[in-house]
């Protein structure tokens, strides 16, 4: 009598057949196309026929995966769990299991049709670990292990730390059973965000109206009269024109756009006529005003009407940057003045002096802009009326050191991402 096999197909969870003298449960995993091989010991039954088939085969029972999914088989007393993966499924299984093996609470699981990292988590190291192991391999999964909740707010940090090293923005984290974020497929970042927080094993949420983010600049900037001998021993080459470059790295402390001016302000070589600072997301523009208008008549034989023309100091930027601090930055720089003596009908002329520049930073830099002012204006300003009133231009033109040639008109731009941590 050939040997009796018989499938049973349980449509329910469980297995169906509970005895007290079933033994402890064997689990396996298997790829779709694998085969596993059987001792002929009596009749068989399988849960679900359309994940595992079972063949007679030289004296034994070979039974072959062909789907995905999870199915249990009973054998005589004996209870099998078979778990089928696709080849990818598999691989990320055995990536997880290998970096999870010697931590507390982690366990590679398969469930649902899915690879999880389930049971507690405890240290964001070991998360951080498995975290490393998939950027490098490629794999997906779900991360179900238990996150304290008194944790959340430390992982969400770390989290945010590791993205920032990616050079990636901080996603709003939805601490459920599998942690989660909200991703705009409009994202220019969507495609790089998915595989960094697949590979902490989190749940993404498509939503077309979610905001997609971009970094935000401060721009620290100083407006400053000082001492040319004086600057120059902090080793800036004074330029004899209209020029923008980035300082070096004296010992002084230049960890703020002031720090140079500071110094010499301590010392009696310089001073601050103002420090404004700008915040611009990447890839705006944003723009520095300190002056006033004049009102220019335009008339013809059709119409009058008045155009307001503005002189004194203006910058205007355009940083584009990323996470990681490196930017890319157009600055123009305009420094205007009234010239009296080339007014028409009672307007004065505008003196303008202009700078448009463009630096790439690997990281925060102080950028100096000099040469924006003539030191000649500042010797006749004593008879422009209205001068001494121009915000900023006017404290220059009233002193001394400017007019006879000691001092020097410099503007310090120091750009960096603002990451809500330091005050305005």
């Amino acid at each position: 009598m050939s040997v009796f096999v018989q499938f049973i197909v349980y449509l329910v969870l469980g297995f169906g057949i509970v005895e007290n003298s079933v033994a402890a449960l064997e689990s396996h995993h298997l790829v779709v196309g694998d085969k596993f091989v059987l001792k002929k010991t009596g009749p068989l039954w399988i849960e679900n026929s359309k994940i595992l088939k079972a063949e007679e085969a030289n004296g034994g029972i070979t039974l072959k995966a062909i789907g995905q999914g999870s199915s249990l088989l009973k054998q005589n007393n004996q209870v099998y769990s078979f778990s089928v993966l696709s080849p990818k499924q598999y691989r990320t299984f055995e990536a997880l299991e290998a970096a999870s093996r010697n931590t507390l609470g982690l366990k590679a699981e398969y469930k649902n049709g899915s690879v999880v990292l389930g049971q507690k988590i405890y240290r964001f190291q070991d998360w951080k670990k498995v975290f490393d192991t998939c950027m490098a391999t490629g794999c997906e999964y779900l991360m179900t292990a238990e996150v304290p909740p008194q944790r959340t707010e430390f992982f969400s940090r770390e989290i945010a730390n590791l993205a920032k090293q990616s050079a990636l923005p901080p996603q709003n984290i939805h601490w459920d059973k599998t942690p989660s974020i909200q991703l705009s497929n409009k994202d220019p970042q969507a495609q790089r965000l998915k595989i960094f927080y697949q590979a902490l094993g989190f749940k993404i949420v498509e939503d077309s109206e979610a905001i997609s983010m971009a970094p935000l600049v401060r721009l620290q900037i100083t407006v400053a009269e000082v001492r040319r001998r004086e600057f120059q021993k902090l080793g800036i080459q004074w330029p004899g024109s209209l020029n923008a470059q980035t300082l070096p790295k004296p010992e002084i402390d230049y960890s703020s756009a002031t720090g140079a001016i500071h110094f010499l302000e301590e010392n009696g070589f310089g001073r601050t006529l103002a420090s404004p600072t700008v915040l611009c997301r990447s890839g705006k523009e944003a723009e520095f005003f300190a002056g006033g208008e004049i009102p220019i008549k335009n008339v013809t034989h059709k119409s009058k009407n008045v155009e307001w023309k503005k002189y004194g100091i203006i910058l205007k930027f355009k940083p584009l940057a990323d996470f990681s601090g490196k930017m890319s930055l157009d600055i123009e720089t305009e420094v205007s003045s009234l010239d009296l003596s080339s007014a028409i009908e009672g307007v004065p002329g505008i003196l303008v002096n202009r700078i448009k520049s463009h630096f790439d930073l690997r990281e925060p830099r102080t950028i100096l802009l000099s040469g924006l002012i003539r030191n000649d204006n500042g010797q006749s300003s004593s008879g422009l009326p209205g001068l001494s009133q121009i915000p900023i231009l006017g404290s220059l033109f009233s002193s001394k050191d400017f007019r006879e040639s000691r001092t020097e008109l410099v503007v310090l731009v120091r750009p960096e991402i603002d990451n809500g941590e330091s005050p305005l």
